[in-house]
């Protein structure tokens, strides 16, 4: 085994590529002395940077294909492991001889619950960084979650109240709790003694400024997207309100983060909880028969009322996080 080379593909998206990295520390255990290279858009190789269970990064680009393809093809993997799926990805490994492993997406099965409420999943729920393991031929899950390794760990000695970090942003509109209700969250928890800072990318600047125009009391955290900052960000926070997004499992890197992710339109069978945290609590209406409306996200609600979020109430929120946190502190 000592020569064996092994290649992790999967393109997108940043949350997606984040839950790969238990698969990656449990394929670095199994064949400690292989090379473990892995491919991805530009845009997340940042999430490797200093994984230490990774040889290679390999960045990819549309107008790159045929580059890459020729270099993977030049590589000699023993195994290819296709955690994207699609015609794009197989087209970069078609026709070389290697033993190859495929992350199998279960669409049918979303299918039937997205459009008809007809639930198959439902008794057998797992996490998709699970599913990823699962997809190579006697792999088994551990026990820990999802991983970043930042350059340095940089620890806010300052600190003199409890801190919660708001993450308004998400990539479909359905995905993100209404901003006035994270105005409302915000100034509840300042007004109850809590520092509040806004987090995210440059994609969650628009989402910081409306709520800094309401509530100029919170800290401004909207970062370049550069992950180091997010991490210590996060870190230095108490809990983390988020919505079901890349923000939330960036989250799970931060080892027994308190979390609490609101889930709209989407649901748990889709296998996208936080992963492996008993400190995250998952928020959601539960009383609707429309959901699961998308297994990704839409520009609107269908039915218009858009009650999955809107019936989350800020105070519901609240008294959540002030649980959570009273319970860290007996």
């Amino acid at each position: 085994m000592q020569n064996i080379k092994i290649l992790i593909i999967r393109l997108s998206s940043f949350g997606d590529v984040l839950l790969t990295t238990p698969l990656v520390r449990i394929l670095n255990k199994k064949y400690p002395q292989a090379s473990l290279d892995f491919l991805t858009r530009s845009s997340n190789i940042q999430i490797f940077k200093n994984n230490p269970n990774i040889s290679k990064i390999i960045a990819y680009e549309n107008n790159l294909h045929q580059k890459i393809k020729d270099e993977i093809c030049n590589s000699n993997y023993n195994i290819i492991i296709d955690l994207q799926n699609n015609l794009r990805s197989r087209r970069l490994h078609q026709g070389i001889k290697a033993q190859k492993f495929y992350y199998h997406k279960n669409n049918i099965q979303k299918f039937l619950l997205v459009k008809f409420k007809i639930n198959l999943i439902k008794n057998k729920i797992s996490n998709v960084a699970e599913k990823y393991i699962a997809s190579v031929e006697g792999l088994e899950p551990d026990n820990n979650s999802l991983e970043y390794y930042p350059d340095n760990l940089k620890i806010d000695e300052n600190k003199t109240k409890k801190r919660i970090g708001i993450c308004p942003g998400a990539k479909h509109y359905t995905k993100s709790w209404p901003i006035d209700y994270y105005i409302e969250l915000s100034k509840y928890l300042i007004s109850n003694g809590y520092e509040v800072i806004i987090l995210g990318g440059k994609s969650d600047e628009s989402f910081a400024k409306q709520i800094l125009e309401k509530v100029p009391e919170c800290i401004y955290g909207i970062t370049e997207n550069n992950l180091d900052e997010l991490y210590n960000s996060m870190y230095n926070c108490d809990l983390i309100v988020c919505n079901d997004s890349g923000l939330m499992h960036f989250a799970c890197t931060i080892p027994k983060k308190n979390i609490i992710a609101i889930f709209g339109p989407t649901v748990k069978e889709f296998g996208f909880l936080p992963y492996n945290n008993q400190n995250a609590t998952v928020v959601e209406n539960e009383n609707l028969n429309c959901r699961p409306c998308t297994h990704i996200g839409r520009e609107k609600c269908p039915k218009q009322h858009f009650k999955c979020m809107k019936d989350i109430t800020s105070l519901q929120i609240l008294k959540i996080i002030e649980e959570k946190i009273n319970a860290n502190d007996l």
